[in-house]
């Protein structure tokens, strides 16, 4: 296996691979293969999800997360990759497309990577040769460098100067996809994750490359609305049905001494909800805990039966894990997150999405050991800086500070923890916390702790 996820093998005929989910290998997702004076022919990959690949650095080098290769001899004659979504995070900064120069095309069969979404966090994205043929992609970075692509030995740092000078890319796209919770790379297929959010520039771009199938991978039909989409899932209100979600901006665990118990009910009276938990650490990143005796690496399906109610705890033991939890499901569900602790237990039930920001109420008492503080959780794939206010109890502004939240990240900090801009008496303190996040979806939760009790509170949106 080359230590990949899958292989088109050299002397192969026909072959498709379609509606796989590969992640965490040392090396590549889906490799093509020609060898021993033999021709591989027509391979086609198709509507596959790769994600979080390639963790070791010398096989970033050699291969990237699609690798097309030949060797003694060997030739390729039709290499058809489309409409695959790839979160490309690898263990050092080379292509995630790789096609090596060494490789050899014969015969008319067409040569082509079209429709896919590359998310990556490094700016290289794709190394090519003629006659392989590029475009109808979406391409993304978080990566604050230069994003490039080489065709034929030449580098190019946008899309434009490549379409100019090569032909390629030119109905291409450099920007964000969109994705439900783009990072996911736990055991378990996708539910949600890699999904297409609806303002996604993905919808309706992508090309009619022929005989494409007549599903994508979460099963939707293909192709709706005004044509193709970019990427392994063809949007139609969601990833696999219309999509409801359910935020928690505080959940924590660990020590022998914390606990959070998830409970989802269904109100629906004839058919079952079916969804994930959705576990984010302080970076976005998918967290693992221990839920009802089971090992989660981020994400937990689950069912709820009709009018059914499913408990999800964890045991406090082992390290702390601090972040955020999201619950995605196809039917409207209620839940409510209830914290333990040697302070107590408190109940909270799910936070709404605020694309304005919030108003929160602050308590600080040094005498009677009373702190307030406030959980946040970034609902956008991209950092944020958020914009604090504190104001006395008549809403004289007293104070401003900013803290920065990556892509679907989580931070949980007390009042009298963040870096205002002038000294501040929390020794007894009332008034309001204000955040905002210029348009950019965030939800909240109050902590408040006094001794030997714990509670939380909602936030007022902006």
């Amino acid at each position: 296996m080359d230590a990949g996820c899958f292989d088109i093998d050299w002397y192969t005929r026909n072959n498709l691979y379609q509606y796989n989910y590969g992640h965490d290998s040392q090396g590549y997702c889906q490799s093509v293969f020609g060898a021993a004076n033999s021709t591989t022919t027509n391979a086609v990959v198709r509507y596959n999800v790769c994600s979080n690949n390639v963790r070791d650095a010398a096989l970033a080098e050699r291969q990237g997360t699609i690798f097309i290769s030949t060797w003694d001899g060997g030739s390729l004659d039709g290499v058809k990759i489309y409409n695959n979504t790839i979160y490309y995070n690898p263990a050092a900064d080379f292509p995630a497309l790789k096609v090596r120069d060494t490789a050899v095309f014969v015969g008319s069969n067409p040569n082509f990577f079209k429709n896919n979404i590359i998310y990556s966090t490094v700016p290289s994205l794709t190394t090519a040769k003629a006659p392989f043929e590029q475009d109808y992609n979406l391409y993304w970075t978080t990566s604050s460098d230069p994003v490039r692509w080489d065709y034929q030995g030449i580098t190019y740092n946008d899309l434009n100067s490549l379409s100019q000078q090569t032909g390629q890319e030119s109905n291409s796209l450099y920007a964000d996809p969109k994705l439900q919770n783009p990072g996911y790379h736990g055991i378990g297929r996708p539910l949600s994750a890699f999904a297409l959010r609806s303002d996604s520039p993905a919808v309706d771009s992508g090309a009619n490359v022929g005989s494409m199938g007549n599903r994508d991978f979460f099963g939707n039909e293909i192709p709706v609305g005004d044509g193709f989409d970019i990427g392994a899932n063809e949007w139609s209100g969601s990833g696999s049905s219309e999509e409801h979600q359910l935020y928690f901006a505080q959940f924590a665990e660990g020590l022998g001494q914390l606990s959070s118990e998830i409970k989802v009910m269904n109100s629906d009276q004839t058919e079952t909800a079916s969804g994930s938990i959705l576990l984010r650490d302080d970076l976005g990143q998918p967290l693992s805990a221990d839920l009802n005796g089971m090992e989660v690496d981020g994400e937990l399906r689950v069912s709820i039966p009709p009018k059914g109610l499913r408990v999800y705890r964890t045991d406090g033991q082992g390290p702390l894990s601090v972040g955020s939890a999201e619950v995605v499901s196809d039917k409207p569900l209620a839940g409510v997150l209830l914290f333990s602790g040697q302070a107590g237990s408190a109940g909270v039930g799910a936070s709404p999405a605020m694309a304005s920001g919030f108003s929160a109420p602050m308590e600080v008492n040094s005498s009677k050991g009373v702190s307030t503080g406030i959980a946040m959780m970034n609902l956008e794939d991209q950092s944020i800086v958020v914009e604090l206010t504190l104001t006395d109890i008549d809403g004289n502004e007293l104070a401003f500070a900013e803290v920065a939240l990556d892509g679907m990240g989580h931070l949980a900090r007390f009042v009298d923890q963040f870096e205002w801009d002038v000294s501040i008496d929390f020794s007894n303190f009332e008034g309001v916390l204000v955040a905002r996040t210029a348009g950019k979806k965030i939800t909240a939760t109050v902590l408040q702790t006094y001794p030997g009790e714990f509670s939380t509170l909602p936030v007022v949106p902006q």
